[in-house]
């Protein structure tokens, strides 16, 4: 890595390897054992993020994580496809960025392509993700497919008092 910039707070456990040229991490991260960044490229996470054990989390394309992720164990995001040779006619050498909005989950087993994530959007175990999802909706599947009308969304709204009930 050239530059490493981890918040106040954060955790890290054993076996885990950076080689993203760029890592920022925010306040108050949770990062299991085994997990391994991938790059070069920049790798930007927020605050209160949350990475399960044994996940794999590529820059090569760009990565940036919102605030209040989590990313189940055994995940994988992943921003380039390249394997073959070019000179060849190896059609497969790309990289492109992925971004996960605030409050997204990737419940675990995710496989994620470089796609946008939208802020408290939700993909369920073993999802396999290759198109954006929207925000406040709920995914499943192989590929994943909306299913929001079946789980129904992450979060409901809450009234200014239901809040301050359950912090007293």
């Amino acid at each position: 890595c050239d530059r490493v910039r981890i918040g106040d707070g954060t955790v890290i456990g054993d076996d885990v390897v950076f080689d993203a040229s760029d890592v920022q991490i925010g306040d108050f991260a949770t990062i299991y054992r085994r997990c391994h960044f991938p790059g070069p490229g920049t790798l930007v996470i927020g605050h209160n993020f949350w990475l399960g054990d044994g996940c794999i989390v590529d820059s090569q394309g760009g990565t940036t994580i919102g605030n209040n992720v989590g990313v189940g164990a055994q995940s994988q995001l992943w921003t380039h496809m390249k394997f073959g040779d070019v000179m060849m006619g190896c059609r497969f050498h790309s990289a492109a960025p992925l971004v996960v909005e605030d409050d997204a989950w990737l419940v675990g087993h995710c496989l994620i392509s470089p796609v946008r994530i939208g802020a408290r959007a939700v993909a369920m175990l073993g999802s396999v993700v290759t198109r954006d999802l929207e925000s406040d909706r709920t995914y499943a599947g192989v590929p994943a497919k909306d299913m929001t009308h079946v789980f129904g969304p992450q979060f409901e709204a809450t009234t200014p008092d239901q809040r301050r009930a359950w912090l007293e």
